[in-house]
């Protein structure tokens, strides 16, 4: 059986979104977030390495929301803690939608820690 996956940085699906603004691809806003949201397995790289904005989190808690709610498996890769996200993504003083979207993470995502070194820099 065949399962549909996304794999992406937090830059690229994002910058895929911002991307249809400018008809720079066929696709509108509402059809890339429905296939980030419907997909069998979304795996986000790199969260935390995005600028943060009130855009940016209002996208990312309606597409980790709509996976919540429908019990859609999302796998997130980050080099920050719970709290490094909280405060990088809180934008102006408002932390209630980084926490919310963490709120679910914790709740969908089992978390694995790997204390390791860069493997980039033993090359």
């Amino acid at each position: 059986m065949q399962k549909s996956v996304i794999f992406g940085s937090t830059i690229k699906l994002f910058g895929i979104i911002k991307k249809s603004y400018n008809n720079e691809i066929e696709e509108n806003e509402s059809k890339i977030i429905s296939r980030f949201i419907n997909c069998d397995v979304l795996i986000i790289d790199d969260l935390g390495k995005e600028k943060p904005s009130e855009w940016v989190l209002e996208k990312l808690y309606y597409i980790i929301n709509e996976r919540y709610e429908h019990n859609k498996p999302i796998i997130i890769t980050t080099n920050f803690s719970e709290n490094q996200l909280i405060d990088i993504f809180s934008v102006g003083k408002n932390k209630s939608s980084i926490k919310a979207i963490m709120s679910r993470l914790n709740e969908i995502c089992l978390t694995v820690k790997i204390f390791d070194n860069d493997y980039r820099y033993k090359i």
